[in-house]
């Protein structure tokens, strides 16, 4: 086979693209594996086997797939991948990528003892764009045996079953083909490709079947059963999940489709109520990352799926003495661990669990207290701080240094249980966790005097890059947000951001530089959130977008960024633990929860508000709310549905800064704005807000 490295190849899809090694992901919900799509369109499937296309050009050589094939998803969400290009300006190749389960299993993987195969479905299209007859092929390469160095190809061979073409090593099969007539095929070592010839405005369709794990009996691949209604199923189900959680529409397609992306992605990473942050990365559990992703199912109303999460926490992290430590080291886990279950109460109440794991939470908290050293005399630099240990968040591998992050967690960790104790009114408890909770941030506040900072950095020595040293209001405050050392730390993070977003893993040298090595889309989330706090609503639009910006074009987050090259590091896409702070602060802009009090709309763009957002079963700390705007006239109108499981002491809708100075009403009679841009709304119930354009 002749290749052509240098045909030309249009991409009839425009979504922009930021990355070279744009992976994405197709798969079913709760399912043990997934399969992997690379930047080149290929099929990851599992460790050792590659699936990769080579399309013919107009001189009947083939051309591969490559990076610079644009890959979008159907509808702009749903987990359908979609390819559409047309080579030589004569042959368009369209592609339809997606999975489903195979005969008898059910598309949803908590139903199933194992669900360890599925089917891998690939649609293909060959159209002639031109004017003159065109033989379109594609042809099909399955690589075996990968690793860094090698990649072993083992001879296919073709055996026909019924209506399919059934490809098979030795009496495995690796795919089964079903083609039009027209269309032939051939097998030569691992290629088979199929061809046909084309005349003007003429089309052929074939598609595979590619099970996850091969297969001695084709009939798993549902062969009685049209590939156009397997696709509907597929489509169906996703869209049936997700419209049971919260309706969250905004006029922002890049927005909107990159949350419903979240979701599923979300889904199709976690095995069976399992938390996992990456599909063939980071397939196994880690506490920090559980807590985040199970806060933003929440947020969007999958209570079900959070509640199937729980269990986890205790069964794949929990030490002997009761602290959340899923990887050794990691000292923030059991701060970590106490604020995602907090949050899963507020926003549950769910008292029943509370009383029943209530004893559990208590011995989390006095692991983290256990672990203070206090045997030092008071004025040592690290009295009463957590032990120094590796930080992989600071970039801090070697253990020798003190993280302020990891007592920031674990100071977060004690309050949440305080909280809680006095929900349940244990008082005695709540009192003597609240007292300690204070001598231990006394203790830090003391440390960072001692050692002469104005802000929080990464340790205590000074070393490492900004991670958990700027979350101290983020995600749940435990400082006041005016604190003078919380503004310098977002200052001085602010000041290393690369393309809008958050510098890391820097390189200190001998003369006091800093060189940023990587950038950290989701880690500015962080200060975006502060941010959002301070009420600083420009800031927190212009960093939305700037995270926006550094996703794929099928809406993956990475982990980290070469930003020089365009290249996520280690491959890490779509990483779950970057969508779920997507969600979380999407979610915050429009509908933020302060202590007692709710803020609506505090940092949504104007636009959104003037277009069209439409907002049902938002689940908030006091229940459940709805919220609509649209414009008639020169009116904006705004109509809430407000909460009323537990009242509010406060409830604050922010209009437009252009729009301040306008004439407002609340159900029709004029009302004044608080503090510029804020009107204090009622407690409950509908309300209607109109205000002059």
């Amino acid at each position: 086979m002749k290749l052509n490295l240098n045909a030309a190849c249009q991409n009839l899809f425009a979504e922009p693209e930021y990355y070279d090694n744009s992976f994405t992901l197709i798969g079913l919900k709760d399912y043990s594996k997934g399969t992997r799509v690379s930047p080149e369109s290929s099929l990851f499937i599992g460790e050792k086997k590659k699936i990769h296309f080579l399309a013919r050009t107009t001189d009947g050589s083939f051309m591969p797939y490559h990076a610079g094939i644009l890959k979008t998803l159907k509808r702009g969400y749903l987990p359908v991948v979609l390819t559409d290009i047309v080579v030589d300006g004569a042959i368009r190749y369209q592609m339809e990528m997606f999975a489903g389960p195979v005969k008898g299993a059910a598309m949803d993987g908590m139903e199933e003892k194992d669900q360890n195969n599925f089917v891998n479905y690939v649609r293909v299209t060959m159209s002639n764009t031109s004017t003159r007859s065109q033989n379109a092929a594609v042809a099909i390469d399955v690589t075996q045996h990968i690793t860094t160095s090698t990649a072993t190809r083992r001879p296919l061979r073709l055996k026909q079953e019924g209506a399919f073409s059934l490809v098979c090593l030795d009496e495995s099969i690796v795919y089964a083909a079903q083609t039009e007539a027209t269309i032939r095929m051939a097998c030569e070592g691992s290629m088979v490709d199929c061809s046909c010839e084309l005349a003007p405005e003429a089309s052929a369709v074939f598609h595979l079947r590619i099970p996850y794990t091969p297969v001695d009996s084709h009939d798993l691949l549902r062969p009685d059963e049209d590939i156009a209604d397997c696709l509907l199923e597929v489509e169906t189900y996703w869209e049936q999940f997700l419209g049971k959680g919260t309706i969250f529409e905004i006029p922002d397609a890049k927005a909107e489709n990159t949350l419903k992306a979240s979701i599923a992605y979300t889904f199709m990473t976690r095995v069976r109520g399992e938390i996992r942050p990456g599909k063939g990365f980071y397939d196994l559990y880690w506490t920090r990352d559980a807590a985040f992703i199970n806060y933003a199912m929440q947020l969007f109303d999958y209570k079900q799926e959070s509640v199937e999460n729980l269990r986890f926490f205790w069964e794949k992290s929990i030490d002997k003495e009761g602290g959340f430590v899923s990887h050794a080291g990691q000292l923030d886990g059991t701060g970590q661990g106490l604020w995602g279950l907090y949050q899963y109460y507020v926003l549950s109440r769910d008292t029943a669990w509370l009383k029943e794991k209530y004893n559990d939470l208590k011995r989390a908290a006095d692991w983290i207290l256990k672990r203070r050293i206090t045997d030092l005399p008071k004025d040592d630099p690290y009295y009463g701080l957590l032990p120094n240990s590796l930080a992989d968040g600071e970039c801090l591998w070697g253990g020798e240094y003190h993280i302020v992050g990891y007592d920031l967690w674990s100071l977060r960790g004690i309050k949440c249980f305080y909280l809680l104790a006095e929900e349940l009114g244990e008082t005695v408890d709540a009192q003597h966790y609240r007292r300690e909770f204070d001598t231990y941030m006394q203790d830090v506040m003391n440390a960072l005097d001692r050692a002469g900072y104005d802000y929080f950095p990464p340790s205590y020595e000074g070393n490492g890059t900004h991670w958990s040293n700027i979350k101290t209001i983020f995600p749940f405050p435990i400082v006041d947000k005016h604190d003078p050392r919380v503004l310098a730390t977002m200052d001085r993070a602010e000041q290393t951001f690369v393309e809008g977003v958050c510098s890391w893993h820097v390189t200190y040298s001998y003369y006091g530089q800093v060189k940023p090595e990587t950038i950290h889309p989701y880690m500015s989330t962080y200060i975006t959130q502060t941010r959002l706090a301070l009420g600083e609503t420009s800031k927190v639009i212009e960093q939305f977008k700037a995270m926006l910006a550094h996703t794929t074009s099928t809406h993956g987050f990475p982990e980290g960024v070469y930003y020089e090259h365009r290249l996520a590091w280690n491959d890490t896409l779509p990483h779950i633990y970057g969508h779920a702070t997507y969600m979380i602060l999407l979610r915050r802009m429009m509908i933020y929860e302060e202590g007692r009090d709710l803020h609506l709309c505090l940092g949504a763009p104007p636009e959104w508000l003037f277009n069209g957002v439409r907002i049902k079963r938002v689940l908030t700390e006091f229940g459940y709310l709805d919220m609509e705007t649209s414009v008639e006239g020169q009116v904006l109108r705004v109509d809430l549905a407000l909460p009323q499981r537990n009242v509010p002491e406060h409830i604050y809708f922010y209009i437009p800064e252009e729009l301040a100075g306008n004439r407002l009403t609340l159900h029709g009679e004029a009302t004044p704005l608080i503090e510029g841009r804020k009107v204090l709304l009622p407690q409950s119930g509908r309300v209607v807000i109109e205000i002059e354009k």
